[in-house]
């Protein structure tokens, strides 16, 4: 393992050819079924549970629009898991704003181990002697 570069890329549309383009387009209009219907089947669950309304349209532009802008940066997939909003209403989420705290976990978590005082050569050293 050797350092890790933290790139933040520029948004922008990737030079492909034509026959990419087109496998490209199959592979993300199965993933953007798949990921509807998952993260459809939590949104419905969790506003029955809580009175809250569903709105179908609503949630496949938010869930779009996500897409979309992860894709400008390279990003992967959006969707609204089941296991991650269970977890979220477990912790105790009473509001809308407590998705917002939790992602911003992520890139805290990378910003801090990038800048880390030890080396990211030495993690696997420490992680093999705390398993011992």
């Amino acid at each position: 393992m050797g350092p890790i570069s933290l790139d933040f890329s520029h948004p922008g549309v990737p030079q492909l050819d034509r026959e990419q383009w087109q496998s490209l387009g199959g592979l993300a209009f199965a993933m953007a079924l798949i990921l509807y219907a998952e993260s459809y089947g939590s949104i419905r669950t969790f506003a029955m549970r809580h009175g809250d309304n569903v709105s179908a349209n609503r949630d496949l532009l938010a869930l779009g629009g996500a897409n979309l802008l992860s894709a400008l940066f390279q990003g992967m997939p959006v969707g609204a898991g089941y296991s991650a909003t269970s977890a979220n209403e477990s912790a105790g989420a009473q509001s809308r704003a407590s998705a917002g705290q939790a992602s911003s976990v992520n890139p805290t978590l990378t910003v801090t181990c990038q800048w880390a005082t030890f080396p990211s050569t030495t993690w696997p050293r420490v992680s093999l002697t705390t398993n011992q």
